[in-house]
C-alpha cells in the first residue's frame, strides 16, 4: 500500500501562511502610511496654528505701541476752534513767499474718526516760490493735503496761477490715550 503524502500540503500551506504574511504586512504598511499622512496634516495644522497665535500676538503687541503713536500725532492735531488761526497761518506763508493768495474755508466734515475743514485756494505767483510754498506747508503745525487740478501759465504776467482744494485735519473729539 502506498503511503499518502502530504508534502505538498505543507508545501501549500507554506505558500498561504507566506501570502497571508505578505497581505498582512501591506495592509498595516498601507495603515501605517495613512496614519503617517494623517500625522503630517495634523503636525502642518499645529505649525499654523502656532505661526497664527504668534502672529496674533505680535499684532496685539504692534496695535498697542501704534497706539501710544496715534495718541501723540492725535494731539497734534489742532482744534476746530483753531480753523481762522490756520486760514492766518497760510495767509502768512503765502505773503512770505510774495504770492497773491486766496483761502477759503468750507465747512466742517466729519466720517468716522476723521474731522477735517475743507479749503479751497488760488495761488498766483513765481513757479519756484508756489512750489517752496507748498514744500514749507510740511512743516505746517498741522496736517494738510492738497488737490491741485488747475494750473495755468498767465502769459502777460509771466505768472504761474494755481487753483484746488484740500482738507485740514483736526482733532475729532478729545480722548485720552
Amino acid at each position: 500500500m502506498k503511503r499518502f503524502s502530504f508534502s505538498w500540503l505543507k508545501e501549500g500551506g507554506v505558500w498561504l501562511l507566506i501570502l497571508v504574511l505578505v497581505g498582512v504586512e501591506i495592509w498595516l504598511i498601507k495603515d501605517i502610511s495613512s496614519s503617517i499622512d494623517e500625522i503630517k496634516d495634523l503636525r502642518l495644522q499645529t505649525q499654523e496654528t502656532i505661526y497664527f497665535f504668534e502672529s496674533l500676538a505680535s499684532l496685539q503687541k504692534e496695535k498697542k505701541e501704534a497706539e501710544r503713536y496715534f495718541w501723540r500725532i492725535y494731539q497734534l492735531l489742532p482744534e476746530e476752534k483753531d480753523v481762522f488761526n490756520l486760514l492766518s497761518d497760510l495767509e502768512e506763508r503765502s505773503r512770505i513767499k510774495n504770492l497773491e493768495a486766496q483761502f477759503q474755508i468750507g465747512d466742517v466734515k466729519k466720517k468716522k474718526e476723521l474731522k477735517w475743514v475743507e479749503i479751497e485756494f488760488a495761488l498766483k505767483g513765481n513757479f519756484e516760490k508756489v512750489m517752496s510754498f507748498f514744500k514749507n506747508l510740511e512743516n505746517a503745525p498741522y496736517f494738510v493735503s492738497f488737490q491741485i487740478p488747475r494750473v495755468n501759465f498767465l502769459e502777460k504776467e509771466g505768472l504761474y496761477f494755481f487753483a484746488g482744494r484740500g482738507k485740514i485735519f483736526l482733532r475729532n473729539v478729545q480722548k485720552n490715550p
